[in-house]
């Protein structure tokens, strides 16, 4: 996206990896202009980000209320480029299609698995792929699931800020003290900041990256391993009555990242100064 002005705001794949009628359905049949561009939505001055809404009427039910600080959130961490749009082949990180890439992709859809489109990896042991599957499935033990299979409890907010109920998405997505672990990983990593909505959001970000397949790939193992550093830390205050803080969690994934990624990856050699620096060329960046 350079300026927005041949994007459909609502209609196209520009924010998040659905687009905006599909995303926020609530809200969506209170647009007045459905054909909408994104440049008629959001303009960025070196100021300012200034958002223009046209609505049938103002969003009134809780659901319209809360998906529309949905999409402010999203427009407040989006950024504009400036310049015309321009099209890029996502599968390839110059950007070009090629049919290669194109047959790559037709085969993985032809053959999802057992995860319904979920993607393993070896980089990481069997036991980190498993708990990213049941989470990518919904199949993780949340105080929610608890509820929705009529165990009765005391309480059912997260057991890490005690502020939301814990659902799959607020315990790996929109808990605060999560929030800064993905932040780390995004500052440690040098990846641009994508907005996630959805725990899947988090699970299949790597797709959206540009840059080799070596290097998503390990993107996609380090979101693993701070899923499994996350419920750890959860798992630890729920049954152990132990609070880890944040560094000791960001240590504990960049940590393990490092040790799974150096002995599976025997054929390309990385140091710990060069894991901790993310300075690694056999990734080809």
């Amino acid at each position: 996206m350079g300026n927005g002005a041949s994007i459909s705001f609502w209609k196209e794949c520009w924010i998040t990896d659905e687009p905006l009628c599909k995303k926020l359905p609530g809200l969506y049949p209170l647009e007045s202009n459905k054909n909408a561009k994104v440049m008629d939505r959001l303009r960025v001055t070196p100021e300012e980000k200034i958002t223009k809404t046209q609505w049938e009427r103002n969003p009134e039910t809780d659901e319209e209320k809360f998906q529309l600080e949905e999409l402010m959130s999203m427009l407040m961490m989006t950024d504009i480029q400036g310049g015309d749009d321009t099209c890029a082949w996502n599968l390839e990180s110059a950007g070009g299609f090629t049919v290669k890439s194109l047959g790559r992709r037709m085969e993985q859809a032809s053959n999802p698995g057992p995860g319904m489109g979920f993607e393993w990896n070896n980089w990481v042991p069997l036991k980190v792929n498993f708990l990213a599957w049941r989470i990518y499935m919904g199949r993780v033990a949340t105080m929610d699931g608890l509820r929705r299979r009529n165990v009765h409890l005391d309480s059912y907010l997260c057991k890490i800020c005690g502020e939301v109920d814990e659902t799959d998405d607020h315990l790996f997505v929109g808990c605060q003290f999560v929030l800064a672990v993905w932040d780390s990983i995004v500052e440690w990593t040098r990846c641009p900041r994508l907005f996630a909505i959805t725990v899947k959001d988090v699970i299949t970000i790597h797709n959206q990256i540009r840059g080799t397949r070596k290097w998503r790939k390990l993107i996609q193992s380090i979101v693993m391993v701070a899923l499994w550093g996350i419920r750890r830390s959860r798992n630890d205050r729920v049954f152990n009555d132990k609070e880890r803080s944040l560094d000791e969690v960001k240590h504990e994934i960049r940590q393990l990242s490092f040790l799974w990624f150096k002995y599976r990856v025997k054929r390309l050699s990385v140091t710990w100064d060069h894991w901790c620096n993310m300075e690694l060329s056999c990734m080809s960046l």
